[in-house]
Formats: structure tokens, C-alpha cells, sequence
């Protein structure tokens, strides 16, 4: 591969399982595969994965990866620093992984909910007097 690009294999639609010390492995789903540039931006980044995998909008996935050695820590790209550190990070490597995940819905706050934190408790976010009372 040449310098500041990787093969990425995009992981859609399979499960994650986690062994007995931690280690996770991911199975089933399907497979794309895509050239990933250290320049590209996130927003590009996106485009291209929606356009590769059908019925899929740019808004509605996230895209996580394991680290070289590292399969108990799943990493979020995010925006165009976290994709160039990807890059980086696996610029010795054949090819990369990329798990791309349909965003968690909140139901009842009716947002994106990330998937290291609980819920949002719409009812938090309702203003109250000093009294208690809602408004």
C-alpha cells in the first residue's frame, strides 16, 4: 500500500461476541472494501460508505475499529482527526477493519444515544421552578 492510504474492509451487519478475557470477534455480515487516504475528510469518508453499502444514510451509521493487537477496545471515527489517526495507526497493515453500526435511538428523547452511555432522560431536560414544579 502506499504512504497515508489503507485497504479498509467495511463489517456490516454481523455480531459482536466477547470471549472469557475480553477479547471481542465479530462475525456474519457482510463485507465491502474500500481505500481509505489519510487526506480524505470524515464527511468524504461518510459519502463513500454510503454510497458502497445500499440503504444506508450517511447520518444513520457510526464507524468504530480495533487498534493493531487490540480487540478488546473498540475505537470511534468521528471526524477528520480520528480518521487520519486511523490511517496512521494501520499504515503497516494489509488491510483494516472498519465495523459500521446503525446509530442507537432514544425512543423516549427522541436523539442519537451513544453506545457508551445510558439513555437521556427527557424529563431532565424540562425546565422547573425553585418550587419543583414544571413549567
Amino acid at each position: 500500500m502506499g504512504k497515508g492510504q489503507i485497504v479498509a474492509v467495511l463489517q456490516v451487519g454481523g455480531e459482536f461476541s466477547i470471549d472469557a478475557d475480553g477479547h471481542m470477534s465479530y462475525s456474519s455480515g457482510e463485507a465491502h472494501a474500500m481505500l481509505v487516504k489519510s487526506d480524505r475528510t470524515f464527511s468524504a469518508f461518510k459519502h463513500e460508505i454510503s454510497s458502497t453499502i445500499n440503504n444506508i444514510k450517511v447520518d444513520q451509521f457510526l464507524c468504530k475499529y480495533f487498534l493493531p493487537k487490540n480487540n478488546k477496545t473498540l475505537i470511534s471515527i468521528s471526524n477528520d482527526k480520528d480518521l487520519h489517526r486511523m490511517v496512521e495507526f494501520h499504515a503497516e497493515s494489509e488491510t483494516t477493519y472498519i465495523y459500521v453500526m446503525k446509530k442507537k435511538v432514544d425512543n423516549r428523547a427522541l436523539s442519537v444515544v451513544p453506545d457508551f452511555s445510558s439513555p437521556v432522560d427527557a424529563t431532565a431536560i424540562i425546565p422547573t421552578t425553585q418550587d419543583g414544579s414544571k413549567r
